[in-house]
């Protein structure tokens, strides 16, 4: 897993490792990027594979929801609360934006509810990358 710190307000080197050192203090200016590779097939009504980071691989399954929702498992550090899920595709250049809630809930895999076109989309450019970031 690739997490990257991005300031808000320049800080010096001193400054950021005091911020690395107390990130509870610190966690309003800062966010952080969660980045997954992705090996996905088409399932019935839904995308099913792998989501990897650089310490865990995780199953994913991306299917129809009322709203879009990713739950991860509680082990995966990562953003909590509304955000941006971007997916890389190796056809094109241009993302595909989902706006949703990330929860973290006691599961073994990470589940991503989205609406029918979004899913149509990813099944049409299917995804080898996803990256979740505070919106």
């Amino acid at each position: 897993m690739r997490v990257y710190l991005l300031p808000l307000l320049p800080v010096t080197p001193l400054e950021f490792i005091n911020i690395l050192w107390n990130k509870n203090k610190y966690h309003e200016q800062y966010f952080t990027c969660t980045i997954f590779n992705l090996k996905l097939r088409i399932g019935d009504g839904s995308l099913q594979g792998d989501a990897t980071t650089n310490a865990m691989t995780y199953k994913i399954n991306i299917q129809e929801g009322t709203d879009s929702t990713l739950i991860i498992p509680d082990d995966l550090e990562s953003y909590i609360g509304r955000a941006l899920i971007s997916f890389d595709t190796e056809t094109e250049k241009n993302k595909i934006l989902v706006k949703g809630n990330v929860k973290k809930e006691d599961t073994d895999m990470i589940l991503l509810y989205t609406n029918l076109d979004t899913l149509v989309e990813l099944t049409k450019r299917l995804p080898i990358a996803m990256d979740i970031q505070k919106e």
